[in-house]
């Protein structure tokens, strides 16, 4: 089940087909289909993580995140966090592969 975004009292879910890329600029989930600013729920099930994962992440520096003063809940960036993905490909740990043969 995807997220919905909410614009005045409609909601219009994202869906499931649509996936993060690793693609510049390119990424199948349209920029324009989620808010230019994310909660910790949005960016966890962007992510596919759990979201107090998420909030330990931000709380450690490890997600880039943003607090308002005096306020309590991390809001991020939609676009840093495509960066941060993008920052981070899975690379083939060939040890392992050959291990395996």
């Amino acid at each position: 089940m995807g997220f919905e975004l909410r614009k005045s009292n409609v909601f219009y879910p994202i869906p499931k087909s649509r996936t993060l890329s690793a693609n510049d600029g390119e990424n199948d989930v349209v920029s324009e289909d989620l808010p230019p600013i994310l909660d910790a729920a949005q960016v966890a099930e962007l992510l596919g993580m759990n979201v107090q994962m998420v909030r330990r992440y931000a709380r450690e520096g490890r997600l880039p995140a943003y607090k308002l003063p005096g306020g309590r809940t991390f809001k991020f960036f939609r676009d840093e966090i495509f960066e941060f993905v993008r920052s981070h490909p899975v690379i083939a740990d060939l040890d392992d592969a050959d291990a395996r043969l």
